[in-house]
């Protein structure tokens, strides 16, 4: 997590850990604490990154809209959170079935 100021604006970048599946897709979690972080700024950015140079950057105000109180996984590791699925264009919050259309950028 990074917070700082952006023309007097609070800005968070969030850069969650994620993992890659056999299958192609690659996921991370967000925790009810770093979403908190993220809701409580003027300017809410993720940065995901995913084997093969891939990254995506998101406008987590956008994405927050997915994740509703409801569908929050609770275990003894990780607490509260959401799981949250990368496929090549688009992400997925776990137990909703709308997709967050996205586009990676590839790092030299």
């Amino acid at each position: 997590m990074y917070e700082g100021l952006s023309e007097g604006k609070r800005l968070v970048l969030c850069t969650p850990s994620s993992k890659l599946h056999p299958q192609g897709k690659g996921w991370f979690d967000l925790t009810t604490i770093q979403v908190d972080l993220l809701d409580d700024s003027d300017i809410a950015i993720l940065a995901v990154r995913l084997q093969g140079n891939k990254i995506y950057y998101l406008d987590f105000k956008k994405l927050r809209k997915l994740m509703t109180s409801n569908i929050i996984l609770d275990n003894s590791r990780e607490g509260n959170h959401w799981k949250l699925y990368v496929w090549e264009n688009y992400i997925k919050v776990q137990s909703n079935e709308k997709e967050f259309h996205v586009q990676p950028e590839i790092l030299d």
